[in-house]
C-alpha cells in the first residue's frame, strides 16, 4: 500500500507524538517526585519589562552572530545560484524558448533559501540554550528565591533548570520580533488589568 500522507502531514505527526511523550514524562515525574509549590515574585509592568528587555538585548546578540555565522557559510552557494539564474536570463534574452534553464534554478534557488533558513533556526535555537545553559534564565527570574532555596528535592531543583534553559533557549532563538511580540503582549495586559482595576480609566 502507497504511503500518501505529505512531509507536512509527517511533520505534525511527529511533533504531536513528541509532546504527547513529553507529556507523559512531566505526569511521571510530577508523581515520583511530588514537587513542592513554588511562590512566584509580584511581577509588575516595570519588573516585566526589565526581565524581557534583558532577554531581547540577548537575542538580539544571538540573532546577529546567526547572521554573520551564516554570512560566511551560505552567502557563497546563494550568489553562486543567483549567478546562474543571470546567466539563463541573458541566455533567454537571446532564445526567448531557453526559459527551463532559469525556472530550474530559481527552483533551485527557492530550496537553497528554504534550507539555510532551517539551518539558521537550528543554530539560533542551539545557542540560546547554550547562553541560557551559561545562567541566562527567564523563569528563574520569577520566582521567589527563598522558595526556590527551600525545595525539598534536589530533583525539582534540575528538572526546574532543565525547563528554564529549554524555555529560555527557544525564546531566544525564536529571534528578537518574537520577542517584540512577547513585550507588546505583556504592555496590553498590564493596560487592561490596570484598566479592569480602576474603572475611573473607563469613563469616557
Amino acid at each position: 500500500m502507497s504511503d500518501n500522507t505529505t512531509p507536512v502531514d509527517r511533520t505534525v505527526k511527529g511533533i504531536t507524538s513528541f509532546v504527547i511523550v513529553l507529556v507523559v514524562a512531566a505526569l511521571v515525574l510530577a508523581v515520583v517526585i511530588s514537587p513542592d509549590y513554588i511562590r512566584l515574585l509580584d511581577i509588575d509592568l516595570n519588573s516585566a519589562l526589565r526581565i524581557i528587555g534583558t532577554l531581547f538585548v540577548v537575542t538580539a546578540f544571538v540573532e546577529r552572530a546567526v547572521q554573520v555565522i551564516l554570512g560566511i557559510w551560505v552567502e557563497p552557494g546563494k550568489v553562486e545560484i543567483k549567478g546562474r539564474i543571470n546567466a539563463a536570463r541573458a541566455k533567454r534574452a537571446a532564445d526567448p524558448t531557453a526559459d527551463a534553464e532559469e525556472a530550474l534554478h530559481t527552483q533551485a534557488l527557492e530550496k537553497y533559501r528554504g534550507a539555510t533558513g532551517r539551518l539558521a533556526f537550528t543554530l539560533a535555537l542551539f545557542m540560546g540554550i547554550a547562553v541560557s545553559w551559561i545562567g541566562v534564565r527567564s523563569l528563574r527570574a520569577l520566582i521567589d528565591p527563598v522558595s526556590y532555596d527551600e525545595l525539598g528535592s534536589d530533583m525539582q531543583r534540575h528538572v526546574f533548570t532543565l525547563v528554564d534553559v529549554l524555555i529560555t533557549g527557544a525564546l531566544i532563538g525564536g529571534g528578537s520580533n518574537g520577542m517584540h511580540e512577547l513585550m507588546q503582549s505583556i504592555v496590553e495586559f498590564f493596560n487592561k488589568l490596570r484598566v479592569g482595576m480602576n474603572p475611573e480609566t473607563r469613563k469616557p
